[in-house]
């Protein structure tokens, strides 16, 4: 599952989410954890999608955007490097309330 990206696990080691974890407790992250090279304008996440893991930004943007009601769109934050999205409906197991997509060419951590 882990495509070739070079230094995956020193990356993962220098975030804020996973540098308290021993050696084999990140060796477990990196195993579960592919590299997504995405272009500009791409739905990441959609509204209502069951959570299936947390993404880490190695580069680029992504923003996070509400449907209205009304069929408008409400951007409620721009990420970028080294942020993550997707944990809290990770964590609850509860579907996404937002989208999440770039704003440019990103590159992007998916960790199941």
């Amino acid at each position: 599952m882990n495509h070739s990206t070079p230094n995956l696990k020193d990356t993962l080691a220098e975030t804020w989410l996973f540098r308290m974890l021993d050696e084999q407790q990140l060796d477990q992250i990196v195993s579960q954890t592919c590299s997504m090279p995405v272009g500009q304008n791409v739905c990441v996440i959609g509204q209502g999608d069951a959570p299936e893991g947390t993404f880490w930004i190695v580069s680029g943007q992504v923003k996070i955007v509400l449907h209205t009601k009304k069929g408008g769109e409400k951007t409620l934050e721009i990420l970028g490097h080294s942020t993550c999205f997707g944990l809290g409906e990770m964590l609850l197991e509860k579907p996404h309330l937002t989208f999440a997509k770039t704003t440019t060419d990103s590159v992007l951590l998916h960790i199941n």
